[in-house]
């Protein structure tokens, strides 16, 4: 009995050694959908964050509930795992390297330890820095603080170079808020597919954008289903923009 006691704490102990390996230690949450890599990190990892340089501008502050919502869709681990992409990920999405793990000495990038939410927190407030800037440089007309905090988790998703050349802009910088949410909510492919995680996303920043708020579950997390409730009556979107490519796709 004691033997098979032994090997029992043996498997358990490689089991759990496994699966934080893998990034599925008990602190791993998935993303509700499934999740597309910060096209803003992979133009920063590339070295080329357009409109995010010079000027000598400070980021403005983002609210926590922009926060938040980007929270609800990129998912937590305290440790580095590979993400769908196969590019090392930590904390709330934060991409480390374009490689996986394994080919990473995470202890020269400083991940090789378990991370706090606190400190993941910290590190997500700095990877929205860059898409802060990019607004700021970029959009011409005023913005509330909730109006701002939706377009730093649009930009942060899809990317500065998307955002710089994107329709969306052009309205905004026109003070037509209602053409340049429509134009928002047509970013939503993805891996040669239209992706609901891509919808829902749009869905609760331009819920955010136009009311000002969002709703929250008995967990205070973002409800992304209220989300969808709220945009049922939007204009339906005949026209989507891969956000990889930037490239129009027809539906």
């Amino acid at each position: 009995m004691r033997h098979r006691s032994s090997l029992r704490a043996i498997a358990l102990g490689l089991a759990l050694m496994f699966s934080m390996k893998l990034g599925f230690a008990d602190d791993f949450v998935k993303p509700l959908f499934e999740r597309v890599p910060s096209q803003l990190q992979i133009e920063e990892l590339n070295g080329n964050l357009p409109g995010a340089a010079g000027g000598g501008l400070t980021p403005k502050p983002i609210i926590q509930l922009a926060l938040d919502l980007i929270k609800a869709y990129e998912g937590w681990s305290s440790n580095a795992y590979d993400d769908p992409a196969n590019y090392c990920t930590i904390g709330y999405g934060h991409l480390i390297k374009k490689d996986r793990c394994a080919n990473i000495d995470l202890k020269k990038v400083n991940f090789s330890e378990l991370l706090t939410e606190k400190e993941g927190n910290t590190l997500l407030a700095a990877d929205t820095k860059a898409a802060r800037l990019i607004i700021q440089r970029l959009v011409k007309v005023d913005l509330t603080k909730q109006q701002f905090g939706a377009l730093t988790s649009f930009v942060f998703n899809i990317g500065g170079a998307n955002f710089s050349g994107s329709r969306a802009l052009a309205f905004l910088n026109e003070n037509d808020f209602d053409h340049a949410t429509t134009e928002m909510r047509k970013w939503v492919h993805a891996k040669g597919k239209k992706l609901a995680g891509l919808v829902s996303r749009r869905n609760c920043e331009v819920v955010l954008f136009k009311t000002g708020t969002l709703s929250r579950t008995t967990a205070g997390e973002v409800d992304i289903q209220a989300c969808g409730s709220a945009a049922a009556g939007a204009p339906e979107i005949t026209e989507m923009i891969d956000i990889e490519t930037g490239q129009a796709v027809t539906p």
